[in-house]
């Protein structure tokens, strides 16, 4: 027996990168160290799914808006293609709101994964 899907939305706890009182220099950007790498995948989805799905309460009244996308990532896995996507969007919007650098190459890294496996599905039509 499967335990029941427990949502992982949460609000983005990353602070905003500033420079400190009295100085005009912004720190060095990177991943968290308190974060291992194997949990970032999971820590990036968090807040897409917090700022993007809202399911609905009543589904006979309302379909949400991307409300069933948190399931189907996490039936299809942290490496399929929708997760990807969810990743990309939301490290490209906390990058800019947060002033993070690392955020903005981790997105370019995964629209660029996106676009290749895209031009693979264009040129395989099986797939």
């Amino acid at each position: 027996m499967t335990a029941p899907f427990q949502s992982i939305a949460r609000k983005c706890s990353l602070p905003p990168r500033v420079s400190p009182t009295g100085s005009d220099t912004v720190p060095v950007d990177g991943k968290p160290k308190e974060v291992p790498v194997c949990a970032m995948e999971e820590y990036a989805l968090r807040p897409f799914f917090y700022d993007y799905c809202i399911t609905p309460v009543n589904s006979s009244f309302s379909r949400g808006f991307l409300g069933g996308l948190e399931s189907i990532v996490h039936r299809q896995g942290l490496q399929s293609q929708v997760a990807k996507a969810c990743k990309a969007v939301a490290c490209a919007s906390h990058a800019i709101t947060l002033n993070r650098p690392f955020l903005t190459r981790k997105a370019e890294g995964l629209y660029q994964e996106l676009l290749n496996a895209l031009a693979e599905a264009i040129r395989d039509p099986k797939l």
